[in-house]
């Protein structure tokens, strides 16, 4: 059994156990993705956010349909100590400033095709157009 204490070691640890085995089934963007690249995207994902000033412990919502790079950004983002925010890509204006005024959201990754409303404020937004 499995007993790591955070979530980027749990990662770590099943990538190490299970490599190149699926992680997430496949999917329309993504295809089937191991337990391996979850590691890779997760550490990617944390030197980007450390490149662009974006500190362990900051909040980051996400605005994704349901698919593989929303799981893949939701253990992602989490593993890099990052604190997540999943929102509804079909909020309202008024109902995204409420929320990431609430959370103090720093940065936003966003599919833009999906969003019913783009006030994102002044954060870092990270669009993803192209899964």
């Amino acid at each position: 059994m499995l007993q790591e204490r955070t979530l980027a070691r749990l990662l770590e640890e099943t990538s190490r156990l299970y490599g190149d085995q699926s992680f997430l089934l496949d999917d329309s963007s993504l295809g089937s993705v191991s337990y391996a690249e979850i590691l890779q995207f997760a550490c990617g994902l944390e030197r980007q956010f450390d490149d662009m000033g974006i500190l362990p412990g900051a909040p980051v919502a996400t605005m994704l349909h349901n698919c593989g790079l929303a799981a893949a950004l939701f253990l992602g983002v989490m593993a890099s100590g990052r604190v997540l925010v999943p929102l509804n890509p079909i909020a309202t204006s008024y109902e995204l400033t409420y929320m990431l005024d609430r959370s103090r959201c720093q940065a936003l990754i966003v599919d833009p095709i999906h969003v019913l409303s783009t006030e994102f404020g002044d954060r870092t937004v990270i669009p993803v157009e192209d899964h």
